[in-house]
């Protein structure tokens, strides 16, 4: 590797500062997995009614039963507190499902319908999506998007359609508003045939109900066995998507920068190390990067898989924007 890129990479990778703890299971009257996965944070002002604080943020356990779950803090920086009675969403929502889980959850403002939008998976094979006027009480939307809506689909074969973002971005050569980044796993990882069409997909929609066809827009990469939660941000005119990728038994977060069609890809490298927080802690897992003024906050589940809590790290703009774009 040429020196040039080596620094290069050592000052992306050093530019988020590692900070505290800011959501635990330990203490929660809902714990039922002693595990927190895949945080989203919405600022409430001037959209949810009578919020309990300014920010509330949406997290699950991964394992069954599940749970979406709400806690709520007067700053990204807490403190966070449980918000009871939590789940906000369950595993069984008769007549619309009854589901083993539900899980990873992201939130965002439709501002065409003025409502939060929460989607989620439950099973793996489909993501689901509820809506609320005041981020705690919730009508079914629908599923967004089930193992069918591949192109490539094959009956018999389990394909999954989970861990889901979606956020406000035009493609320019589509009439559309929204985006939906999610991870694809079809079938057994181990099989060359399914591994093929594994990685990170892109679907767009106008309303944030009806979505396209799916794309694959990042590949497991070498070394990788699976790449998983997508991050999509935008610093200036480049855009970029942030993942975590599972290597030799250990998740990393990793950065990749796109043109506006999310489709002309340059991958730029490691974005964040789990040895960051601490040589024994093997995972930084669903990065949230979260974007408020000068400073990037990169919210992370760390911590032993099905045993994560979520930490914060913080970066100037300014600074993160120079080492995503090469320079010193």
């Amino acid at each position: 590797m040429p020196v040039e890129a080596a620094v290069s990479k050592s000052k992306l990778e050093a530019v988020f500062k590692p900070g505290p703890i800011i959501l635990d299971f330990k203490n929660h009257v809902y714990n039922p997995c002693n595990d927190l996965i895949f945080p989203t944070i919405v600022k409430t002002a001037g959209r949810l009614t009578k919020p309990l604080n300014a920010y509330y943020m949406y997290y699950a356990p991964h394992d069954p039963p599940g749970g979406i779950c709400m806690a709520h803090a007067p700053s990204i920086e807490g403190p966070w507190t449980e918000y009871q009675p939590n789940p906000v969403i369950s595993k069984d929502w008769l007549p619309h499902y009854k589901v083993g889980h539900v899980s990873a959850p992201h939130a965002i403002w439709i501002s065409g319908e003025s409502k939060l939008f929460v989607y989620y998976h439950g099973d793996n094979d489909q993501t689901h999506f509820a809506v609320s006027k005041d981020g705690i009480t919730f009508d079914y939307g629908g599923v967004a998007l089930n193992q069918k809506a591949y192109a490539d689909y094959k009956e018999g074969v389990y394909d999954r359609v989970f861990y889901g973002r979606v956020f406000e971005h035009r493609l320019p050569s589509k009439n559309n508003k929204y985006v939906f980044l999610f991870a694809r796993s079809c079938g057994h990882p181990a099989t060359d045939e399914t591994r093929a069409r594994n990685g990170i997909y892109l679907s767009w929609s106008d309303d944030g109900r009806k979505w396209s066809t799916p794309v694959r827009i990042i590949k497991i990469g070498e070394g990788m066995s699976f790449v998983c939660s997508p991050c999509l941000f935008t610093l200036g005119e480049r855009h970029y998507i942030a993942y975590h990728a599972d290597i030799s038994g250990f998740t990393d977060t990793y950065v990749d920068e796109f043109d506006a069609e999310l489709t002309g890809r340059k991958p730029i490298g490691k974005l964040f190390d789990h040895r960051q927080y601490g040589e024994s802690n093997p995972r930084v897992s669903d990065p949230l990067i979260y974007i408020e003024g000068q400073t990037a906050y990169l919210v992370n589940a760390n911590g032993v898989v099905f045993n994560q809590r979520f930490a914060l790290a913080k970066a100037k703009v300014e600074d993160l924007a120079r080492a995503l774009a090469g320079k010193k």
